[in-house]
Parts: C-alpha cells; sequence; structure tokens
C-alpha cells in the first residue's frame, strides 16, 4: 500500500489532505495528542512540507514541547521566510522566556516602528493578505507583551497600538492596554478615536462596524449613561453580555454608584458566575460593603476551582484584609503577583502595610482591584 501511495502522485497528494484535515479536526476537539500524532504523519509523507512543518509546530506548541517546536520551525528555515512560522517561533521563544530570539525573529520581519520590512514574503495558505495581516498584528502582540516584561512600558503600548490599528478585531492588544494601564485618560481618548477611524476603513459590513464600535465605546467607557449604553446595546444583540454589562457595573463603581453596580453584577453572575471580570468588581464591591461572609464563600470557591488563577489568590488577600489581618493579606496578595505580574500596580501594596487607617486602607485597596488582569502563569499552593 505505501509503494502504491509513493508512486501515485494524486494518491498521495489525497492522503497528505486527509491527513492535515484529522489534524485541524483533533485540534478542534481539543484533542491534542492525536491532532500531533497525526501531524507527524503528514511531516513523513509530504517530505517535509513547511505547511506541515508549521502544523506539527503548532500542536508541539499546544502540547508544551516548545524546543521540538522550535527544531522543526528551524527546519529549511521556515521560522524566517513564512512569517507565520516565524510567529509560532517567537511564541515558543517567549514560552521559554528566550526574550531576545523572540526579539530578533520579530525584528527580522518588523521595522522598529512596527511596519513589515521589505521582504518578499512566503505564506502557507490560499489566502495570503489574511494571513499577513494576522501574523503581523501578532508579532506586535508579542512584541508588545515582551516590552511589557522587560517593563519597557511605552514601547509596550506603542506595539500594542499598532496591532490594534492594523487589526481592528485585536482585543488581547485593547485589553493590554486598558488592563495594564498603558494610556492615560487623553491616550484613551485618542485610542476610541483610533477605533473608529480604523472601523469606518476596515471594510466590514455596517453591522459589523456598529457592532464593534458599540463594545469598544464601553471598554473603553467612552459613553454618556447607562441607558445610551443599554439601547445601543441591545440594537446589537449584546443587552445581556457578560463583559459589557460587567463595563458598565465598573463604571458604577468607579463613580461610587455601589448599588448599581452590585445589581449588574448580581445579573452577571447568574448567566457567568466565575466571569473574571465580574469577579474583580464583585470582590471590590465585598470589600467596600464589609461583607466578610460572602468574601470568605467567593474565596473558598475560586480557591477550590481555579488554583492556578492570581485573581483566587487575590481574593483570598481581600478576605483577610477585610478581617484586619493586613500582614496575611499582603503574602497573599504577594503570591497573586508571582503568579501575574501584572495583576495590580504596585501602589496597591500600601492597603497590606498597615501603616494607613483602616477606612483609607479598604477604599484604596477596593479600588486597585478594577486595576488587574486575571491572566495565570503557574500554579499556586491551596491557603
Amino acid at each position: 500500500m505505501a509503494g502504491q501511495v509513493e508512486d501515485n502522485p494524486a494518491a498521495k497528494e489525497k492522503l497528505i489532505r486527509t491527513l492535515r484535515k484529522s489534524v485541524k479536526d483533533y485540534i478542534c476537539k481539543l484533542d491534542h495528542r492525536s491532532a500531533l500524532f497525526w501531524a507527524e504523519r503528514a511531516v513523513t509523507v509530504s517530505k517535509g512540507h513547511v505547511h506541515d512543518l508549521y502544523w506539527l509546530s503548532h500542536c508541539l506548541f499546544l502540547t508544551g514541547q516548545f524546543h521540538r517546536a522550535i527544531h522543526f520551525l528551524e527546519k529549511e528555515n521556515a521560522f524566517k521566510n513564512h512569517i507565520l512560522c516565524g510567529y509560532l517561533y517567537a511564541k515558543c521563544q517567549v514560552q521559554l522566556k528566550n526574550w531576545k530570539e523572540a526579539i530578533d525573529i520579530i525584528d527580522h520581519f518588523l521595522n522598529e516602528s512596527g511596519s513589515l520590512k521589505k521582504q518578499k514574503l512566503q505564506f502557507l495558505s490560499g489566502e495570503p493578505e489574511s494571513e499577513q495581516t494576522s501574523a503581523h498584528s501578532g508579532l506586535l502582540l508579542v512584541r508588545g507583551q515582551i516590552f511589557e516584561t522587560l517593563e519597557l512600558r511605552d514601547r509596550a503600548a506603542e506595539s500594542y497600538q499598532v496591532a490594534l490599528r492594523l487589526d481592528v478585531t485585536c482585543y488581547e492588544a485593547l485589553d493590554a492596554l486598558l488592563s495594564h494601564n498603558l494610556l492615560n485618560a487623553e491616550e484613551e481618548s485618542q485610542c476610541m478615536a483610533l477605533l473608529s477611524s480604523q472601523l469606518a476603513a476596515s471594510g466590514l459590513s455596517s453591522e459589523e462596524t456598529s457592532f464593534l464600535h458599540i463594545i469598544y465605546t464601553v471598554k473603553l467607557k467612552k459613553y454618556k449613561n447607562e441607558e445610551e449604553v443599554r439601547k445601543k446595546c441591545a440594537s446589537v444583540a449584546l443587552a445581556d453580555d457578560p463583559e459589557i454589562l460587567s463595563s458598565v457595573a465598573e463604571n458604577h463603581y468607579n463613580q461610587r454608584q455601589l448599588t448599581a453596580s452590585m445589581k449588574l453584577i448580581q445579573k452577571v453572575l447568574a448567566i457567568d458566575p466565575y466571569h473574571p471580570r465580574t469577579i474583580l468588581v464583585y470582590l471590590a464591591l465585598l470589600v467596600e460593603m464589609k461583607e466578610k461572609n460572602d468574601l470568605f464563600k467567593l474565596a473558598h470557591q475560586l480557591i477550590d476551582h481555579y488554583p492556578r488563577e492570581a485573581l483566587s489568590w487575590y481574593a483570598v488577600a481581600c478576605y483577610y484584609y477585610l478581617i484586619n489581618r493586613g500582614e496575611t493579606a499582603r503574602q497573599y496578595y504577594s503570591r497573586a503577583t508571582v503568579l501575574d505580574r501584572n495583576f495590580c500596580t504596585r501602589s496597591a501594596l500600601l492597603p497590606c502595610t498597615g501603616e494607613t487607617t483602616i477606612e483609607q486602607s479598604t477604599s484604596s485597596f477596593a479600588r486597585s482591584i478594577s486595576l488587574t488582569s486575571t491572566a495565570s502563569v503557574r500554579r499556586g499552593n491551596r491557603w
């Protein structure tokens, strides 16, 4: 059978297509080991075609085998000749904390300004324009993440903004700008104006443009009142969207409208009881309202279900802080920031030191919650 396939180009091509389809099907089913097995076979049958090298490396990335992924991406210089391979190569190097290697491959494709260098790019799919845009914005996103890790916040913000200009749907770039406090109020307004102009020139339908514009308006809090938001969201079927409701609730909280904020939070939790952004606002409200029992229960639930998340340990810190055990609260807060270095701004440490009054500390500590992000990096221990 093997001889028949080898000597029959049409049969061989059909087998390769079948193998490639199996790889993608198993990735969609989250069966990464099966996807990896068939990706390895595809590489063998196609004799190392770059398309199959990419998908094999993709599967290796999904299974945490970053060194192996890098090895296959380096074959035939695929990581330098194909922008999508270069993007995956950079992602692998980031996972291994090889910042220089990641920056080097990004700089191979991009100028310092973030534009593509004038070189002949090769593509893996039949849609080179889409592939180029996706990989280009992806490289900018990775560059921003590396700059953040190296505490080059201005350069990180610039990379994220260029990624957004290139791909207006690159939400992770927008979220990093907002959640990590990389923009001041004036820059947020400029960002909204930029997004509006990009949407207008994106070629999307009017319905798609309106949909994205409303989402970004709420995320950036560039609206006059809740009624305005409610009507616009309802017009695009987003009236009960957890992310939208959570953003409005956070805005209520920041304006000290605690009852209105809590009402929306309860609505979201009924839809999605562990929605991260909502939990952050909920923690702030429980601290402000001194709801010790509810906070204790929530912290236990989060630790039980999500022990690897910084958010869970932050909830524990909130509880201990609220019962006036500041030193213990500070320890758990530190554990949260170890899990996610961007979890809070440095000023949020102040309430846990015991150097301020309880009223000042509660207010400051609660306000810090809305400045956090929720990514997890590695396992934490139970409390």
